[in-house]
């Protein structure tokens, strides 16, 4: 067989464009791999910008929660000052009551009775009333007293 160096070159080149066709094909495959990524990358962007537009409207909500929830907290505040006072006004009307009612039953000055010596001399029961209605009478004469002077009546007692 004869070796024609024609045939030497040409089956060079046969593999060196085999080579090429190779490179082509390993070519194809790396773009059709990196368009999958895209893709995948796509579909990711998507849904973090999906995402980003969700969280602007629930923050935006939660805003307005948030000022809702601070009305709601100041008129909590003051409805417990308007309770504290309510309460207050309460005892201080129920202490005023339970005061005045002492008062009036049993802590009044008692005016001191001494013990009737001389049974014969008005009897006791007179000398005991009297004795309890003196402040009453004393009290009448000097507004009578007063009124007598502020007239100008030369027969004031």
């Amino acid at each position: 067989m004869r070796h024609d160096p024609n045939e030497a070159l040409i089956a060079q080149r046969e593999r060196e464009i085999e080579d090429i066709a190779q490179g082509i094909i390993e070519l194809a495959n790396i773009f059709q791999e990196l368009q999958t990524m895209v893709i995948d990358q796509g579909s990711m962007l998507d849904r973090i910008d999906y995402n980003v537009e969700r969280m602007a409207t629930d923050v935006k909500e939660a805003d307005k929660e948030l000022k809702v929830a601070s009305g709601y907290q100041q008129k909590s505040v003051k409805r417990k000052i308007m309770l504290l006072l309510a309460i207050l006004i309460a005892g201080v009307f129920i202490l005023l009551s339970l005061k005045l009612s002492r008062k009036g039953n049993g802590s009044a000055p008692a005016v001191p009775q001494t013990p009737d010596l001389s049974p014969g001399i008005g009897g006791g029961k007179f000398r005991r009333q009297s004795i309890s209605l003196r402040p009453t009478r004393d009290w009448h004469r000097r507004r009578r007293r007063l009124w007598q002077e502020a007239e100008g009546d030369p027969l004031a007692f």
